[in-house]
């Protein structure tokens, strides 16, 4: 007689429980929104570099090189502050069979910032007139993304609930409360110019000039939200 009480009281056990769970229970889901913003600034990162038996010799073309750069950009309108370097390194070169020193390469970068993207194409052509050889990244951004990164935000948060609702839909039930929002974070990504010439240190300047399109830049955001589904 007890032991068939136990085993009703646990089969009641199991049934409440079951319910409970039919009646309510929290679901997590992740939201994604993209706000698309056209480019109004772009970052160029070009440089020289220079292969030679002697070290010193290697460094001093490069420096060479870079100065007339740079007095190139200023002299075409470029202003001081947005003229930087970005990298300089001397590498070791050696044999094929790594026993001998060969000789050094030396490389210099320095990154241009510019608002008038339709006179930066101008700018890597006079660059490499005045001994650049390579061209690292074009690279462009909005001076305002914060706009942006709110309504992404929003767009997160709409995503978000419509998955809830659609996965509470197919278990039969429907969301109820929020219980808690994170926000996983917001970033803006773009990509290259179109139809820049991107060179390295065995090539040569191409004929034709140098165009540069603005692109279009993504703010996306991703939020994590925890709701409540309750029984229909």
């Amino acid at each position: 007689m007890k032991k068939t009480i136990a085993i009703l009281l646990a089969l009641l056990l199991c049934l409440t429980s079951a319910g409970a769970w039919a009646e309510e229970t929290d679901l997590k889901v992740t939201g994604t929104g993209i706000i698309s913003v056209l480019a109004d600034q772009v970052s160029v990162t070009l440089g020289a570099t220079e292969t030679n038996e002697d070290v010193k010799t290697a460094q001093e073309t490069v420096n060479a090189k870079i100065n007339a750069i740079y007095e190139a950009l200023i002299a075409a309108g470029v202003e001081k502050k947005n003229i930087g370097t970005d990298r300089i390194s001397i590498n070791v070169e050696y044999s094929r069979y790594g026993d001998k020193v060969t000789g050094y390469t030396a490389s210099n970068t320095i990154t241009v910032q510019s608002r008038d993207i339709d006179q930066v194409g101008a700018y890597i052509d006079l660059a490499f007139e005045a001994g650049a050889n390579t061209l690292e990244s074009i690279d462009f951004s909005s001076s305002d993304t914060e706009q942006a990164k709110l309504d992404a935000l929003k767009l997160a948060v709409e995503n978000a609930r419509g998955k809830a609702d659609a996965i509470a839909s197919a278990l039969g039930m429907q969301v109820d409360n929020v219980v808690q929002v994170t926000e996983i974070g917001s970033y803006s990504y773009g990509a290259y110019a179109s139809g820049a010439k991107m060179m390295n240190s065995r090539l040569e300047p191409a004929d034709a000039d140098t165009v540069l399109h603005a692109a279009t830049l993504q703010v996306q955001a991703q939020v994590e939200i925890e709701f409540e589904l309750i029984g229909k």
